[in-house]
């Protein structure tokens, strides 16, 4: 739609865009212009696990479990990204690898690689940045509270320090 001048203008993840983008035959450095919420003040996490309260409490094991998993596939994805894209193709045959490739790099460089990563590690926030978090949510939706920072996020599921990924690249 974007393409064929259907929209002015798209939201979501600045490499969903870029790469759709460039596989529809844009060039998004060139017929682009992104804004991300970062450059205007907006220091939000983008993503994250969400599990319910009670599967915390109930069934630990399986929450460690997963955050063990996805730490694995994000370590194994690191030492091999040309067998993390096989793996992707072999469920989906039709991507183009070499974009997707692209893309994974460009995710981990753009929008993983925040600079706390080196200090906190993968899924760990800085509970600094993640109130600051909170209140811009807060404001923009006229909340009635603020949560604090321990009624949004643990890390008691992560690995410890020592083993946690801290550089992407």
């Amino acid at each position: 739609m974007l393409k064929g001048g259907q929209v002015d203008g798209v939201f979501g993840y600045v490499n969903t865009i870029r790469f759709s983008a460039k596989l529809s035959g844009m060039d998004p450095d060139k017929e682009i212009r992104f804004i991300n919420y970062g450059d205007y003040g907006m220091d939000l996490y983008s993503n994250g696990l969400i599990v319910p309260k009670k599967m915390t409490e109930e069934q630990p094991e399986l929450v460690s479990g997963m955050v063990e998993a996805i730490n694995k596939g994000v370590a194994d994805t690191l030492a091999d990204m040309d067998a993390a894209i096989e793996s992707v193709a072999t469920r989906e045959p039709l991507i183009n690898k070499a974009i997707e490739k692209e893309r994974l790099i460009a995710t981990l460089q753009d929008e993983m690689n925040h600079p706390e990563l080196a200090e906190y590690g993968l899924g760990a926030v800085d509970p600094e940045r993640f109130a600051k978090a909170i209140e811009i949510v807060v404001q923009a939706n006229d909340l009635p509270r603020t949560p604090e920072v321990s009624e949004i996020y643990t890390d008691a599921f992560l690995p410890p320090v020592s083993e946690r990924i801290t550089k992407l690249l």
